[in-house]
């Protein structure tokens, strides 16, 4: 998937719980298969591979109306569903598989049987949770660098989901749970978080970010009922963000001059009519509105005045 998913290597997927990771997995391998050109803005590369998913977090009946929704599968009863194209095998927490010894090897079989897979392990801590090994130590990676040495030879692409830190803003590097020598470890990282959650609960929008060996991507995404969809440009976004911030901490007759500025929808404005319209003195509607214009808000021009035979000074919005 170009630009998030790096081919034949290793891809970790964080996020907080309930962001939507696996379900956006699964959205972007049902539109692979079913041969769009591309998902979220990004194109496929090539034809969708088998899929073989490592899903030990979920029993079958968590698993079950997630693919059939998407097409992956077809249920034959409340216990049983039929797997379909492009998936070989499930893995569940019925039918559970850790990346001990015995693990890599069942797995590594069943690459042999299927170069060039792609590989969904959901999540690395219910696959290393035998181990017994402790997440701040740079020993839980070591569980992940034997994983791609064992299926790396049969040209695997693998995504690994785990679970972030509460570290608010952290890039996808930091935002993983735990020791950093997971990331480390890893070829390309994608971080999901709630892009603006804390201030509204009712944003429900997603921020993806990527950070690896290639150009950094992010994109703004939602999650409804028919799957997940873009939401504008992130640099837009943040730039409303920080032009609102910037609002909030003018003073009263600043946020008044520049609303009637505003107002005038693109037409200059003179310190007088800012006089005239507000009860403002000039002086004062003068260096109100410089200061507008000094923080951003408003375009400062000189124009003629054909009655003084000089120039007067002008404003108006500046665009976004």
């Amino acid at each position: 998937w170009d630009g998030l998913w790096r081919s034949s290597t290793q891809n970790l997927l964080v996020s907080l719980p309930k962001c939507g990771k696996t379900t956006l997995v699964i959205d972007a391998i049902a539109h692979w298969h079913r041969g769009n050109a591309e998902f979220l803005g990004h194109r496929f590369i090539g034809k969708c591979p088998p899929l073989i998913i490592v899903g030990t977090d979920m029993a079958l009946s968590d698993w079950s109306p997630l693919l059939c929704r998407f097409g992956l599968a077809k249920k034959i009863d409340d216990d049983h569903i039929e797997l379909l194209d492009p998936i070989v095998k499930l893995f569940t927490a019925d039918t559970p598989i850790h990346l001990d010894r015995d693990g890599l090897e069942n797995l590594v079989n069943l690459a042999a049987d299927n170069v060039g897979a792609l590989w969904l392990f959901d999540s690395y801590s219910k696959l290393t949770a035998p181990l017994g090994l402790q997440e701040s130590s740079a020993e839980i990676a070591y569980p992940m660098q034997d994983l791609n040495e064992y299926l790396s030879p049969y040209k695997a692409t693998q995504v690994i989901i785990h679970h972030s830190g509460k570290q608010k803003g952290a890039s996808p590097v930091m935002a993983s749970r735990g020791s950093t020598s997971l990331t480390a470890a890893v070829s390309q990282i994608i971080s999901l978080s709630w892009f603006k959650r804390e201030e509204d609960r009712q944003d429900k929008r997603i921020l993806m970010r990527t950070q690896g060996r290639a150009e950094d991507v992010q994109l703004l995404m939602s999650q409804e009922t028919c799957g997940w969809t873009l939401e504008g440009n992130v640099a837009d976004e943040m730039k409303k963000d920080e032009f609102n911030r910037k609002l909030e901490k003018l003073t009263d007759n600043q946020a008044e001059v520049f609303e009637y500025v505003q107002s005038a929808n693109g037409r200059e404005v003179t310190a007088t009519e800012i006089q005239n319209e507000l009860n403002i003195v000039t002086r004062s509607g003068v260096r109100i509105l410089q200061a507008l214009a000094k923080k951003g808000f408003l375009i400062q021009n000189k124009s003629s005045n054909p009655e003084s035979r000089g120039s007067v000074l002008t404003f108006k919005i500046k665009p976004l």
